[in-house]
């Protein structure tokens, strides 16, 4: 398998420019997510809103946590390859929920696993 990640040290100035570029994009504003960097690790926030985040039994919609992850995932991923022309996109998702969320904040933290 060929390996299309930029291995060298990432550049955290261009990376927050393209967390910047992330922030404001249409989706991530709709949703209100918010990626930062923690420990070199693309962190992203949620502040669970009761207007638009929460299902009918009052808990947060699993595609809202899912939306977190799948965003923490690629741009932790994609980190790597700003600057070289290509970008990855996910192809599947599966998440296994261990408990509801009902209130107050979320977030998700994509980075290698050892």
């Amino acid at each position: 398998m060929v390996n299309y990640l930029n291995e060298g040290p990432v550049d955290l100035e261009v990376v927050q420019e393209f967390l910047s570029r992330a922030s404001s994009s249409s989706w991530y504003k709709l949703i209100g997510m918010r990626p930062r960097i923690i420990d070199g690790d693309v962190v992203i926030e949620l502040d669970l809103d009761e207007a638009k985040h929460l299902q009918a039994l009052g808990v947060a919609h699993g595609g809202v946590i899912a939306s977190v992850l799948d965003s923490a995932i690629a741009l932790n991923v994609n980190k790597r390859l700003v600057g070289t022309g290509r970008v990855a996109v996910t192809t599947q998702l599966n998440v296994h929920y261990l408990r509801s969320v009902y209130r107050g904040g979320s977030w998700g933290r994509g980075g290698q696993s050892t």
